[in-house]
This record gives structure tokens, C-alpha cells and sequence, in this order.
């Protein structure tokens, strides 16, 4: 149900988007809010995510964005899904008189826990258990990165309050993920039907983000 209605969200706004006359987002505003309506659809850890976005130069500004992540498929067997992301960044738009395209430079960190009841190895050697428990316990995941980014501002409004916002970049991550709280633990983690035992620990990883997001100009 959640797919189906980001699935008519988009559609309306890429509706109202190609319907719009009016020109980009004009840069006078004092701050924006924003809406980050893409995360109820990532197909790991949805996420509900506001941000704002904060003019300190005709051409510059800061901008931030804070999501709760409320459930996750990134287990078979999660009984409960707790986090949030954080993603500050400082953003360039080149143009001189309205905000249609921007570049900016975001930081990135994300801290998840899933709650599971499974088989957890214990007095693990090498990853590999001397027994075995069915236990309730703590699987912790937490990633860093670093994005640039290019993306695009269009108004949805007459009055240029309300506008939509696209994105897409690359970067890198820093990934480490293990069972929280139990010394010499191992998991045989499973993400749907692909297993991914023995990436517990730290990873580097390159990222391509994309997305949309609606927002509100306060003048």
C-alpha cells in the first residue's frame, strides 16, 4: 500500500511538473522545507525524512536532512527496526538569478538496529561458532559517507512556495555491521533469499544516490 501511493505521488508530480509555466524557484526565500518522500519506498530500511534548507549567499547555502527508519527488509527474521540518518551538506547554485540547478556536497551517517530472533553463533573463531543459541539479540549497522550531488529545482505553484526537487550523485561509504553486545558472537545473516554471512565488519563501498523530494519556500 505504501509503494502504491509514492507510485501516485510521483506520477501527480510529474504531472504537475511538465503542466507548470512558471519558471524555477526563485532564489529570495529566507528558508525551505523539504520532504524526502522517496525514502517510504527504499527497499532496505524505509525511512520518513524532513529537512531544511538555509540561504547564507545569493549562491550558497546549508541544508540538512534527518530521517527515521521505521522498518526494514535488510533481515529475514527482524522482529523490530529502530534508527535514523542524519545528512548535512552545503550547496552551490550557479545561476544568478533563480534556483534551477544546484551542485552541493553532503555528508552522510546512518545508525540501525535490528532487533532479531534467530540462531546466534557464540564463542565464535574466524566467524565460525563452537555452539549455537536461539536468543533474541541486536544486529548493529552503521554507515558514513561522503556525496556529491547535482540536481535540479522546479516550481509546483503559482506563487513558487511549493516546488519539486531532484538529485542524483556518487560517493563512497564506510560500512560496519556486527552483533551488538555479545562478545564473540557471529550471525549467518541472510538479506531475503541472498546470504551475506561474513560481511560483518568494515567495508568500503561506492554509492549512486538519487531521488525527489517536494519543498516549501518560507519568505
Amino acid at each position: 500500500m505504501r509503494i502504491v501511493a509514492l507510485l501516485l505521488l510521483c506520477s501527480w508530480l510529474c504531472q504537475a511538473a511538465r503542466a507548470q509555466s512558471t519558471p524555477p524557484i526563485t532564489r529570495h526565500y529566507k528558508a525551505g522545507l523539504r520532504f524526502n518522500f522517496v525514502g517510504l519506498a527504499d527497499p532496505i530500511d524505509n525511512n520518513i525524512s524532513v529537512g531544511g534548507e538555509f540561504p547564507f549567499h545569493p549562491s550558497w547555502s546549508v541544508t540538512a536532512d534527518l530521517a527515521y527508519i521505521e522498518h526494514s527488509s535488510y533481515f529475514s527474521n527482524t522482529r523490530r527496526t529502530g534508527g535514523y540518518m542524519v545528512k548535512p551538506a552545503i550547496r552551490f547554485y550557479p545561476a544568478s538569478f533563480h534556483h534551477s540547478g544546484f551542485f552541493e556536497a553532503v555528508l552522510f551517517y546512518k545508525r540501525v538496529n535490528y532487533h532479531q530472533r534467530d540462531w546466534l553463533g557464540m564463542d565464535c573463531v574466524d566467524g565460525v561458532p563452537t555452539y549455537e543459541q536461539y536468543k533474541n539479540f541486536v544486529y548493529r549497522k552503521e554507515v558514513m559517507g561522503f556525496n556529491l550531488q547535482m540536481g535540479f529545482q522546479t516550481a509546483l505553484s503559482s506563487n513558487k512556495r511549493f516546488g519539486l526537487e531532484g538529485w542524483l550523485g556518487l560517493g563512497l561509504r564506510v560500512r560496519h555491521q556486527d552483533v551488538a553486545g555479545e562478545e564473540n558472537a557471529c550471525y549467518n545473516a541472510t538479506w531475503r533469499s541472498f546470504d551475506i554471512n561474513g560481511h560483518s565488519g568494515t567495508v568500503v563501498l561506492s554509492s549512486f544516490p538519487a531521488g525527489l523530494r517536494l519543498v516549501y519556500s518560507i519568505r
